[in-house]
C-alpha cells in the first residue's frame, strides 16, 4: 500500500496500519518511494548516447558502457555475499530523477571535453539541436 506523507489522512492510515501489523508481530517491509527517472530524461538519454554513437563510431551498447564508465560512481556498487565482497554494475532503470540528471550533466560534460572524440550534445531544453541528435541517429541508425 502507498502513502502520502503529505496528505494527514494517508499519515494516519499509515500509522494505523503499522501498528496493526506490529500488534500481529507481522513481517513488513518500510521503503521510501523515490521519484523515478522521466519517461522524457529516458528518451533523451538514449538518443544521446546513440548520437554520440554515430558520430564516434560506437554502438549504442559501447555507447551506453562508456556512459556507465563516465558515471561509476552512479552505476558501480559493492555488496557483500556469502562474506564475498562483490562489485556490481547498476542499470540505468535504477536511477531516480536526480540521479539521472547528474549522470547526464556528467555525459554531455565529458563528451564535449573527450580530447580524443569531442561531441557536442544539445542539452534538453534545446529542441532543434534534439531534432538534429534524431535526424543524424536516424540516418546511422543501422550501424548502430
Amino acid at each position: 500500500m502507498l502513502y502520502n506523507a503529505a496528505n494527514p489522512l494517508d499519515v494516519e492510515n499509515a500509522r494505523l496500519r503499522l501498528a496493526s501489523m506490529v500488534k500481529r508481530r507481522a513481517i513488513f517491509e518500510l521503503t521510501e518511494r523515490k521519484g523515478r527517472r522521466t519517461l522524457r530524461q529516458n528518451s533523451y538519454l538514449w538518443v544521446t548516447l546513440a548520437y554520440w554513437g554515430a558520430q564516434t563510431g560506437y554502438r549504442k551498447d559501447e555507447a551506453e558502457a562508456v556512459f556507465k564508465h563516465v558515471n561509476r560512481d552512479t552505476f558501480r556498487r559493492t555488496m557483500t555475499i556469502g562474506g564475498v565482497e562483490v562489485e556490481y554494475v547498476r542499470h540505468i532503470a535504477e536511477l531516480d530523477t536526480a540521479e539521472m540528471s547528474l549522470a547526464i550533466d556528467r555525459w554531455r560534460d565529458w563528451a564535449a571535453r573527450n580530447e580524443d572524440f569531442p561531441v557536442y550534445i544539445p542539452s534538453p531544453d534545446e529542441k532543434d539541436g534534439i531534432a538534429e541528435m534524431e535526424y543524424e541517429v536516424s540516418r546511422a541508425e543501422r550501424y548502430l
